[in-house]
């Protein structure tokens, strides 16, 4: 099991935007097993490998959203809706999740990605609804470089 420390704001690090990653070896499966391990440890809903110093575009969703996959590689929003709702969400990355933020997040995502299982990976494209979309979006903004700050408005701050 290896948890890794999870990268902290404001750590200019993570507002750098993750590199596509290029072909499937024995670096990317332990990367991937990395992110599940830190993810299940802090008991989170989501983790992008930026978060945990690798910046590439991978991140892990808990199966607890209704995914049928938890580590996705490469992915990219095809469609939002137009239809949208405000979320309120934390961050490990900003005092472990403790603040909370208002963002306004779409109802439902249209997403291509390569899904990675054990030593596995494959092509995938999801209808993505309710909390997975959330999630989706969150860890998404991780991987281009945006933070609850740039994309929220602080729970205690909003009316």
């Amino acid at each position: 099991m290896a948890i890794k420390q999870i990268v902290q704001v404001p750590s200019e690090f993570l507002k750098q935007k993750s590199i596509e990653i290029g072909k499937m070896d024995a670096g990317i499966v332990q990367l991937a097993k990395d992110l599940t391990d830190t993810m299940n440890k802090h008991r989170a809903l989501g983790l992008s490998a930026v978060q945990i110093g690798v910046p590439m575009r991978m991140f892990a969703v808990s199966r607890d959203i209704g995914c049928p996959f938890s580590i996705f590689m490469n992915p990219v929003i095809l469609m939002t809706s137009e239809e949208t709702f405000m979320s309120e969400e934390g961050c490990l990355s900003i005092g472990n999740g403790i603040p909370k933020f208002k963002v306004r997040r779409a109802k439902k995502l249209v997403i291509q990605a390569v899904a990675v299982s054990k030593k596995n990976a494959f092509k995938v494209k999801l209808d993505i609804i309710a909390k997975a979309a959330v999630v989706f979006q969150h860890e998404f903004d991780h991987l281009e470089g945006k933070l609850l700050t740039d994309v929220g408005v602080p729970l205690l701050l909003s009316a």
